[in-house]
C-alpha cells in the first residue's frame, strides 16, 4: 500500500487503519511512532501481538 510510505504522517496513520491490511504490516507499524497507534487499535491484530505488548 503506497500510503503507508507517504511522507504525510496523517495519511500515513489513515492507511493504517485500512481494514484489508495483513497482519504482518501492522506489526511493522507497531515499531514505527507515527503509526504505532493506529496499528495497535487495527481490530485485525492478532491477538498474540496484543498480549505481547501487554507484557
Amino acid at each position: 500500500m503506497r500510503m503507508l510510505d507517504d511522507p504525510h504522517e496523517r495519511i500515513r496513520r489513515a492507511a493504517a487503519m485500512h481494514p484489508q491490511l495483513p497482519a504482518r504490516v501492522l506489526v511493522q507499524l507497531l515499531r514505527d511512532t507515527d503509526t504505532a497507534q493506529a496499528a495497535a487499535q487495527h481490530p485485525a491484530l492478532p491477538v498474540a501481538v496484543m498480549e505481547r505488548m501487554l507484557r
